[in-house]
């Protein structure tokens, strides 16, 4: 089930991210990607968004795949407790191993095979309430009635959940990948068409100075023991050196970037984005250390791995762009109170 689909992946990447798809995969992928089309618009047209007391803010995309929207939340929600709100995060909760009846509040206690990968991943880097449920406005409620205190909420993800209602709107782009071939699935990566980012209140560029939006730079300096996150290296101590890199995340590339800007030697071993590690997927036939990211080392704690290592990632953004979105959010709140 891995290879086939990793094979999946390889394929539609292939066609993807070329600057224009090859003439066969239109002719087979078209009308497949032009009655995605409609029935996306006609979804968005036809769904009444849920209105809440407080601000919501969704952190998403418009294309499959790792763009990096949840270092950039987790930043967001950092800035927030700074300037004095009391932030929340939502979250669909992705490959969790059971689909989810009811809405959870993450502790300290929960596991990613209950509640997904990256919703574990926020948790414990902001200490903020986290409510996991595919109905993200069910998961809102549960935040209002147990946290009332708290008067600003995150998504992780969420562009295309029209039932969402929202205040603020970020989409996050890779900037190395852009948009692909600028069409939808499944002829290309985009969940929606590309004016959809005309709509939203700011645009990310992970990785890239660009007039599309925003940059976003994402650094990581320290490495953190798999089995004790007390010890820590920095990453520089390992120039020079091969390492081996599992990953189980949607881009892989940008790993690999920055641990060859750091003058690593990185032989890759992938599996599928949300992949649920064994222990049978770390058996290699060399000695050389293990390095993986923050959110596939949320699930791999208990594999009781040797030399392995995870590197926790923090972003930089371009100003004005923390200035101007506090400001917005403080239009917003005004709005909201007003509206109660």
């Amino acid at each position: 089930m891995v290879k086939l689909k990793l094979f999946i992946t390889h394929f539609f990447e292939s066609i993807w991210y070329q600057p224009q798809a090859p003439f066969w995969a239109k002719l087979l992928f078209k009308p497949l990607e032009l009655l995605y089309c409609y029935l996306t618009k006609w979804k968005r047209l036809t769904t009444s968004p849920t209105k809440h007391p407080i601000p919501i803010i969704v952190v998403g995309n418009i294309t499959v795949g790792g763009t990096g929207k949840t270092p950039l939340l987790i930043h967001l929600v950092q800035l927030l407790k700074d300037k004095g709100f009391r932030p929340a995060v939502i979250s669909r909760g992705y490959a969790a191993a059971q689909p989810l009846i009811h809405p959870i509040l993450i502790d300290s206690s929960t596991l990613s095979t209950e509640a997904g990968d990256e919703p574990i991943l926020i948790y414990r880097r902001t200490q903020v309430p986290v409510c996991v449920f595919p109905k993200r406005n069910l998961a809102i409620q549960q935040l209002l009635r147990d946290y009332p205190e708290y008067n600003v909420i995150l998504s992780d993800d969420g562009l295309q959940h029209y039932r969402l209602g929202r205040d603020i709107e970020i989409a996050v782009i890779d900037g190395e990948r852009l948009l692909g071939n600028q069409c939808c699935l499944p002829l290309g990566p985009l969940r929606e068409p590309i004016n959809r980012l005309d709509t939203v209140d700011f645009k990310i560029i992970n990785g890239e100075q660009a007039t599309l939006g925003f940059s976003m730079r994402i650094k990581g300096e320290t490495l953190y023991a798999l089995n004790d996150p007390r010890l820590q290296r920095p990453l520089a101590d390992f120039m020079g050196q091969v390492v081996n890199v599992v990953t189980g995340i949607g881009n892989p590339e940008r790993f690999l970037t920055t641990l060859h800007q750091a003058g690593l030697k990185p032989l890759l071993k992938r599996f599928p984005d949300h992949h649920a590690f064994e222990a049978q997927d770390f058996l290699l036939d060399n000695a050389h250390p293990i390095l993986m990211t923050e959110k596939d080392a949320v699930k791999c704690g208990a594999l009781a791995l040797t030399n392995a290592w995870y590197l926790p990632i923090s972003v930089s953004l371009e100003a004005p762009f923390e200035d101007l979105f506090l400001q917005r959010l403080q239009e917003v709140s005004i709005s909201c109170k007003s509206n109660c």
